[in-house]
């Protein structure tokens, strides 16, 4: 069956998308539970869409760019995941094609083919957070074009400079997703032990990473708002903790499904002979590349199965390797069928839970969030709970709660004080709910606020 991806001629192109249909059309009919993440993106959308500043107004630590496209769908398509769903999987397809184009363009195999697009499209449905449009896929799209500008650069014949364009590239995705910029350690590392790089060209690399960086913090700065964009996006994101979204069993199951492969791919890349100097060294580039994207994963505040996203380029990059690598053709079909049996089954396990009943303690049916009674409202959430925002407005600043909690603890600050009641006053929310401890102390040091407020259950609401 590989062998129809073994050329890239159109008719390999339309049998991807129709596998690719095959897989994402039964899973969304079958129902793609929104996620915690998703409800964050649509409340953080509906707020600036309202006019709250990211970072000045809405304390969170999200890449600027990712918030904005979030806000022009939320302002077309409204509070709906929906539109998510959908444009995740055009998007992950047209990066599937556009990664197989570059390495055929830059001659990374010694055929023609697009193995490496089923690769990525089979990463892109292994878990149900992967379905969504999350900030790693939209910088996904950019940096395929850093890498493959990159194999360019590395390319002795081509007498173009891409540093440039790829430092642009890698600060565009960057600005979607924080962890991305890490990628110019590696594309750095390849230049100076694979290539003549010029001083000059390290220069034009790093002035187009920090370009769209420098714009951004520009727009910031005239709003008298550029220390709480760095403090927000960069040191809020690397301060908050680190956890995971699913049980540690499940996250290791499915996530050595691809790094086995690639420890697979690297013994046939060894063993292997007939690659000339270029390809070699583009080899040994995306090695570099996939230890800093294992870094960038790592540091990721949620992790999880759709977190890999931001490997899928390389993973994918060597998987096809060890596919191509393999000389018996029965042996070559029969390991491709495993793959993508493995790959789909997974996706599929989970999603209709057919988990066997011996396996089910070990492996838990993923936690679907927990949509509250109350709708319509404004609501305060004092937590990580985020349900609350699906049905409900999100207001006062303190939108993360891991990055706001210091700040609401410190009460024993008069300014601290003043500021949090002036809010509540202005914003006069419907509903607070959250840590109990963090409320109780914070009606304790505001009693003009807590004498609004009636405990109800496990919420306090605003009296009539």
């Amino acid at each position: 069956m590989i062998n129809f991806f073994r050329s890239s001629s159109i008719g390999g192109t339309i049998l991807l998308a129709i596998l690719f249909l095959a897989v994402r059309i039964p899973a969304y009919i079958l129902g793609v539970d929104i996620s915690a993440t998703e409800v964050k993106y649509l409340a953080l959308a509906e707020k600036i869409a309202q006019g709250d500043w990211l970072y000045l107004d809405i304390w969170d630590n999200s890449a600027p760019f990712s918030a904005f496209f979030y806000t022009i769908l939320y302002g077309i398509f409204g509070k709906t995941n929906t539109p998510y769903l959908v444009i995740s999987g055009l998007l992950v397809f047209i990066q599937a094609i556009q990664w197989s184009y570059w390495l055929v363009r830059t001659k990374m195999y010694q055929e023609r083919n697009q193995v490496p697009a089923i690769i990525y499209l089979v990463m892109a449905c292994l878990w149900a957070d992967c379905y969504t449009l999350s900030p790693e896929i939209m910088a996904n799209t950019f940096l395929i074009m850093a890498l493959g500008n990159t194999f360019m650069h590395l390319n002795e014949q081509n007498q173009t400079e891409k540093s440039f364009e790829i430092g642009l590239y890698l600060g565009i995705a960057g600005m979607f997703h924080l962890p991305y910029f890490l990628f110019v350690g590696g594309v750095i590392l390849a230049f100076l032990l694979f290539s003549g790089t010029r001083f000059k060209e390290y220069v034009l690399l790093c002035l187009g990473l920090l370009l769209p960086f420098t714009l951004i913090g520009l727009v910031f700065y005239f709003k008298n708002g550029f220390p709480a964009f760095v403090n927000f996006f960069i040191v809020g994101f690397i301060n908050v903790p680190h956890h995971l979204n699913l049980d540690t069993l499940t996250f290791i199951t499915i996530g050595a499904f691809p790094v086995v492969l690639t420890l697979f791919s690297f013994l046939a890349l060894l063993q292997s002979v007939g690659f000339i100097n270029y390809q070699l060294r583009c080899q040994q580039s995306m090695f570099l590349v996939l230890i800093f994207g294992v870094i960038a994963f790592f540091i990721n505040p949620e992790i999880g199965i759709g977190s890999l996203a931001i490997l899928w380029c390389a993973l994918s990059f060597f998987i096809a390797h060890l596919f191509l690598l393999f000389k018996k053709r029965i042996l070559r079909n029969i390991i491709f069928l495993l793959f993508l049996f493995i790959g789909i089954g997974i996706n599929f396990a989970f999603l209709l839970n057919t988990i066997p009943k011996d396996l089910q303690s070990y492996y838990p049916k993923p936690k679907k969030i927990v949509i509250p009674p109350i709708k319509q409202s404004k609501v305060w959430v004092l937590s990580s709970d985020v349900s609350w925002y699906l049905y409900n407005k999100a207001i006062t600043p303190f939108f993360n709660w891991d990055l706001s909690k210091k700040y609401l603890q410190k009460l024993d600050y008069y300014d601290i004080q003043a500021d949090i009641y002036n809010k509540i006053m202005f914003e006069k929310p419907h509903i607070i709910v959250g840590d109990e401890k963090t409320i109780e102390l914070l009606f304790n040091k505001l009693p003009t606020i807590a004498e609004r407020y009636v405990k109800e259950k496990y919420y306090w609401k605003l009296k009539k």
